[in-house]
C-alpha cells in the first residue's frame, strides 16, 4: 500500500509560555465559573489571574473569550483498529459483530494500524478527549503493529495507554474464542516473550505508555491472567480486560470458573488500583464490592453497550458502593464514532432506565465528572483541576450561540445541549488542537488518505 503518512505528521511545535485569555475556568465540583486568564509554562499551570493581569511579552496568547476551560477528558476504552470499521455492520450482538468486524480488521497492516490510530486521534481531539486507554488487539499479536500504534499515538501528542490484548482460550470446535479464523492459540511462553517485548517498550516518562491487556476471562486461560499479573507487578505496568459485557459472557464464567468473574479475577490477583475494568454490566452486589474495595477502575461504555444489546451496566450501584468509574466510547465499530460527549450524555440518561429513584439517578455533573476524574486515576495524574502546578491537560470548549449569563448550569449545557467542539485542547501544556484546528497532525491529508484504503480492510457488507 502506498501511503502518505509523511505528510500527516507536523513538526513538533515551540515551547513558549501560553495565556489561556479571556476565558472562565468550570469548577466540576460547583458549575461555579471564575472568568480568568491561565498562564501555562513548562507543561503545568502556572498562575491564574484576571484577565489582562498576566504580564507575559514572550507568551503565546490563545484566545478564549466565551469558552468554558476545563480539565482534558479521557477515553477510557477503545480499540484502534476499529476506526477503520465505524458503521460497517448493525443489528448483530457481540459474538456475531466480532465475527463480522475483526476477520477484517486482524489482518490490518502496521501503515494502515498507524492510519487508524490517527483516525481515532482525529475525533477524540476536537471533542476534548487528551488522554484515551486503547486495547489494543491484532490476531496473532504483532509488535510491528504495536510499534506502529505507538509511533502514532506519540505523534499526535494526545495521552495513551495502549493496553495489549492476547487470548488462548479455545472452544470445544477447537476455535480459538473471540477469533473468527482458525489462527494457532498463542501458548504461555510465546505470550510471555510477546508481553515481555512490550515492557521494553514502556516509558513511564513518555506520553505514550504500555499496558497488558488480555482480551477476558473467558476468552483467557487462568496462566495467562496470572502471567499478566506477573509481568505488570515486575514492570509496574497497568492492566485492562474485558468484564461481564454480556449475559452469556457471566454465566459462562460461572460455568468455567464456578464462581461470578470479578470474584475470579480477585482470586487470580488481577484487581487492584493499576487495573481497569471494561464494561462491568452483569456483575452483583459482591462484585461491585470486589470492584469498591480494590480501587479498581470500572470503564462504562454505554454507547456500545446499546448498539450491540449487552445490557445497561449499575453505574448509580457502583457509584454507591465507593467504586472508581471511567467512561469510554469501546471502539468505532461499535460506537460508530470516537465522541466522548456521547458517551457522557448516555451515561447520564441510561442508567435512569433501570434505576427507578431519581435521587439515584447520574446527573450530567457526575458523568462529567467520571469522564474526566475516573480517566485520570488510571494514568495516575494529579486530581483534575485548574489550578497552579497541574499538568496543563486542557480543553476549552466555545459557545458562540449562547453568552455564559444565559446558562441554567454550565456543565448540563455541555452535557445535553453543546456541540462539543474543543476551540482549543493543550496536553501537558503543548497545543495540539488550536481555533478548532488539530496542529499536531494534517487532518486533511489523514482524511484524504482514508477515503482511499479505508475500504480495502473492510469490503463491502
Amino acid at each position: 500500500m502506498q501511503s502518505a503518512f509523511a505528510s500527516i505528521e507536523r513538526e513538533p511545535r515551540g515551547t513558549l509560555p501560553i495565556i489561556l485569555a479571556g476565558g472562565h475556568i468550570l469548577d466540576l465540583e460547583s458549575s461555579a465559573l471564575q472568568g480568568s486568564d491561565v498562564l501555562i509554562e513548562n507543561g503545568a499551570v502556572a498562575r491564574i489571574a484576571p484577565h489582562g493581569k498576566i504580564a507575559t511579552p514572550v507568551a503565546r496568547q490563545l484566545d478564549a473569550s466565551g469558552c468554558l476551560i476545563l480539565p482534558g477528558i479521557t477515553n477510557a476504552h477503545t480499540h484502534s483498529p476499529e476506526n477503520m470499521a465505524a458503521g460497517f455492520c448493525d443489528g448483530l450482538q457481540l459474538d456475531d459483530w466480532l465475527k463480522a468486524i475483526w476477520a477484517q480488521l486482524d489482518h490490518m497492516t502496521p501503515d494502515a494500524v498507524r492510519l487508524a490510530v490517527f483516525a481515532g486521534a482525529a475525533q477524540m481531539l476536537k471533542r476534548g478527549v487528551t488522554a484515551v486507554v486503547d486495547h489494543f488487539r491484532q490476531t496473532p499479536a504483532s509488535l510491528p503493529a504495536i510499534d506502529s500504534a505507538r509511533a502514532a499515538y506519540a505523534a499526535t501528542g494526545m495521552r495513551a495507554m495502549i493496553a495489549v490484548m492476547l487470548r488462548d482460550r479455545v472452544a470445544d470446535n477447537g476455535q480459538m474464542v473471540g477469533v473468527a479464523s482458525r489462527i494457532r492459540p498463542i501458548s504461555i511462553p510465546e505470550a510471555r516473550e510477546l508481553w515481555t517485548e512490550v515492557t521494553k517498550r514502556n516509558d513511564p516518562r513518555s506520553r505514550v505508555t504500555m499496558a497488558l491487556g488480555p482480551s477476558g476471562p473467558t476468552r483467557c486461560s487462568d496462566e495467562m491472567f496470572e502471567l499478566a499479573v506477573e509481568i505488570a507487578q515486575r514492570h509496574s505496568l497497568c492492566l485492562h480486560t474485558h468484564v461481564a459485557e454480556t449475559r452469556s459472557c457471566a454465566e459462562n464464567a460461572l460455568q468455567l470458573f464456578g464462581c461470578r468473574t470479578v470474584r475470579h479475577l480477585a482470586d487470580l490477583g488481577f484487581l487492584g488500583p493499576r487495573t481497569s475494568l471494561a464494561h462491568c454490566v452483569w456483575i452483583d452486589d459482591e462484585e461491585i464490592d470486589l470492584i469498591a474495595q480494590s480501587r479498581t477502575v470500572a470503564v462504562h461504555n454505554p454507547i456500545s453497550n446499546m448498539v450491540l444489546g449487552t445490557g445497561i451496566a449499575p453505574v448509580p450501584a457502583m457509584l454507591a458502593a465507593g467504586a472508581r468509574v471511567a467512561v469510554g466510547t469501546d471502539g468505532a465499530a461499535s460506537n460508530g464514532g470516537q465522541d466522548i460527549f456521547e458517551s457522557i450524555k448516555c451515561a447520564a440518561l441510561l442508567a435512569r432506565n433501570s434505576t427507578p429513584n431519581a435521587g439515584d439517578w447520574l446527573t450530567a455533573s457526575k458523568a462529567m465528572k467520571l469522564a474526566v476524574n475516573g480517566g485520570r486515576e488510571i494514568f495516575s495524574l494529579a486530581p483534575p483541576a485548574i489550578v497552579p502546578d497541574v499538568v496543563a491537560d486542557i480543553a476549552v470548549f466555545p459557545f458562540a450561540e449562547d453568552t455564559l449569563d444565559n446558562f441554567f448550569d454550565p456543565v448540563r449545557q455541555l452535557v445535553y445541549g453543546a456541540k462539543s467542539r474543543a476551540r482549543h485542547v493543550l496536553v501537558a501544556g503543548e497545543p495540539v488542537v488550536v481555533d478548532g484546528e488539530i496542529t499536531s497532525f494534517d487532518d486533511a491529508a489523514l482524511q484524504a488518505e482514508l477515503r482511499q484504503i479505508r475500504k480495502k480492510f473492510m469490503p463491502s457488507n
